[in-house]
């Protein structure tokens, strides 16, 4: 539920989609609709993938003990969803403990 929460954080959520445990498809409403797509990957550094198709681009977060470890984001709106991302990975920790 927390990740849904990570993603409505990130915009306009129009449609937010559960594939599996640790993927999910989204759609948000800005300027133009960003479709993409939310992957953890559980390992010693939990990574956080957001991944932007059309335009595309390509974010995580990775988390290590309940703390951010890093933040990066590379894209066409890299200057906004860079920051965007930024303010919305404190909600990750508790996310994460739930998955």
């Amino acid at each position: 539920m927390l990740i849904e929460n990570f993603i409505k954080c990130l915009g306009k959520a129009i449609e937010v989609k559960r594939v599996n445990e640790l993927e999910w498809d989204f759609k948000i409403r800005e300027e133009i609709m960003l479709k993409g797509k939310v992957r953890v990957v559980i390992s010693v550094i939990e990574t956080v993938e957001i991944i932007f198709r059309n335009p595309d681009g390509y974010g995580k977060v990775e988390l290590n003990q309940g703390k951010i470890h890093s933040i990066d984001y590379k894209g066409i709106l890299q200057s906004k969803y860079k920051r965007r991302i930024e303010e919305c990975a404190p909600i990750l920790i508790e996310g994460l403990k739930t998955v």
